[in-house]
């Protein structure tokens, strides 16, 4: 930090502790930063991003509908006077960037953690299409052609995959992301364009009836070779990124309806 001349600030600093769900007292209590001791908090803000002690995302997730509530009541009380295209490209502005801000990081959670996001989507279908409530939120979207909230996730961490192993992603992810050598050159899994996918457990996240979801398995060294191996194999030999992009939206749209 003294060669690139920067100085903590004492006053602004505070760190957190990350760890098992099962460990209610955190394995630092406070540390000593200048002249200042600086307890461990529940959660902490980085660039943007809230990060709790557990990983779970909910302060974010939280705070992200908060603040696209108060957007799309704004709009729906001028949405009389708008398009239809008109109001889809508010809501792409205000609301769809909000939700995909940082999405990948949401990676791995359990659907009863993105049914937040999802009811903020479905109520910004409603009102850029103006139907009811009784009607099909799902129809919405598909008409929309909007992708859910899983999907989108999905979509962020495939393109990221896309540009670290084509060069074009920063080097500190590109060096996580490895193409699959088979044991013997001669495998038809040596021509299929897979990758490489880590065979290591960490601490344990969250557990849900869908089965234990760990650490490491929401990394992007781990999730997106898991992604990545699912698409079709002419999707994996895609040169272009804006091919690669528009034919992984149509798999995805099919994917969620």
């Amino acid at each position: 930090m003294v060669q690139n001349r920067l100085l903590l600030n004492d006053d602004k600093t505070e760190f957190v502790c990350f760890s098992n769900r099962k460990d209610q007292i955190p394995l630092v209590n406070d540390i000593c930063v200048g002249s200042k001791i600086v307890s461990a908090a529940n959660s902490v803000r980085n660039l943007g991003v809230i990060f709790d002690s557990k990983l779970v995302m909910e302060k974010h997730i939280a705070n992200v509908c908060r603040s696209a509530y108060a957007y799309i009541r704004s709009i729906s009380k001028i949405r009389k006077l708008l398009t239809l295209s008109d109001t889809e490209i508010l809501m792409h502005a205000f609301i769809s960037s909000r939700i995909d801000s940082c999405n990948s990081l949401l990676i791995g959670l359990p659907d009863a953690s993105l049914k937040p996001l999802e009811r903020i989507q479905k109520v910004a279908a409603r009102v850029v299409t103006r139907s009811s409530k009784f009607d099909s939120a799902s129809d919405q979207l598909k008409r929309l052609h909007w992708l859910p909230i899983r999907q989108r996730i999905h979509y962020k961490v495939l393109t990221i995959t896309f540009k670290c192993i084509h060069g074009l992603g920063p080097s500190y992810l590109s060096e996580l992301v490895r193409w699959h050598v088979p044991s013997r050159p001669n495998l038809r899994s040596a021509s299929n364009y897979e990758l490489q996918i880590p065979s290591l457990g960490l601490v344990s996240n969250t557990k849900s009836k869908f089965g234990k979801v760990m650490y490491f398995d929401c990394s992007l060294q781990c999730a997106a070779p898991s992604l990545w191996n699912k698409m079709p194999v002419g999707m994996r030999s895609c040169d272009s990124f804006d091919t690669f992009k528009a034919q992984l939206k149509t798999y995805l749209f099919k994917e969620a309806f």
